[in-house]
C-alpha cells in the first residue's frame, strides 16, 4: 500500500503535538510534513523529531514572503496522496 502524505501545522502547540505523535505512531502509513516557525523555543521542541523517517520538518510560516514557497510545497504534497 503506498504511504499517503499529511501535511500538519501547530506541531509544538498542545493540539498539534498529540496529533503529530498520533501520526508517527502509524508512520508506516503516512509521510507527514509539518511547518513550524523558526523560532528558538519551536527549535528547542522540535530537536527531538530531526532526522525521523518519515517526518519532513519545514521551517517558516504563512507570511507574504513564504507563502508562495508553502502553497508549492502543498500542491506536491496533495499531488502525492
Amino acid at each position: 500500500m503506498q504511504k499517503k502524505t499529511v501535511f500538519i501545522t501547530g506541531t509544538t502547540g498542545s493540539m498539534g503535538s498529540a496529533g503529530l505523535k498520533i501520526l508517527l505512531d502509524r508512520k508506516d502509513r503516512f509521510n507527514i510534513v509539518t511547518l513550524v516557525r523558526p523560532s528558538e523555543k519551536n527549535k528547542k521542541l522540535m530537536r527531538r523529531y530531526e532526522g525521523v523517517p518519515g517526518l519532513r520538518i519545514i521551517w517558516g510560516d504563512l507570511t507574504e514572503e513564504n507563502r508562495e514557497q508553502i502553497w508549492a510545497i502543498t500542491r506536491r504534497t496533495a499531488k502525492a496522496s
